[in-house]
């Protein structure tokens, strides 16, 4: 609906418009990733925009692990690989998700990878070098 020997004019966000009106008629898009989605007044777009985190202390051989996933949306499965090996592989439905498990004595120097994948496909994957402990014990007391 232009009137003849007019352009349109471009407005902010990249589109085109031929009425100053325009933008309040159509709800605004936005591109991210894969899925193009209306964000019309929603907080969902926060909620899509956050990338998850791992929040964690080094491992260390013969202790606990302990280490949060946050930003997570929906179901995040969440595998862990000590030197390729897979030793810990759970679900969490209800993020944050919060794990444990024990690192065994004798890996110091191995690598330990976390990965965690959540329902809309986000993946976090972070790698550790597993710590030796100091003062180990290598053998046996004799009287």
């Amino acid at each position: 609906m232009t009137r003849p020997g007019r352009a349109p004019r471009r407005v902010r966000g990249g589109g085109f418009s031929y009425s100053k009106h325009a933008r309040l008629r159509r709800p605004k898009l936005l591109f991210l990733g894969k899925c193009l989605l209306s964000c019309a007044g929603s907080n969902l777009i926060e909620l899509l925009a956050r990338d998850m985190e791992l929040d964690a202390k080094p491992p260390v051989e013969g202790r606990n692990f302990r280490f949060t996933i946050l930003g997570g949306i929906g179901t995040t499965r969440i595998t862990m690989r000590l030197n390729g090996k897979v030793v810990h592989d759970s679900d969490c439905p209800d993020p944050p998700c919060h794990e444990e498990m024990r690192i065994p004595a004798g890996e110091g120097g191995a690598e330990l990878v976390v990965i965690a994948k959540d329902s809309a496909g986000m993946v976090l994957e972070r790698k550790f070098i597993v710590g030796r402990t100091e003062g180990q014990a290598g053998g046996f007391m004799s009287a």
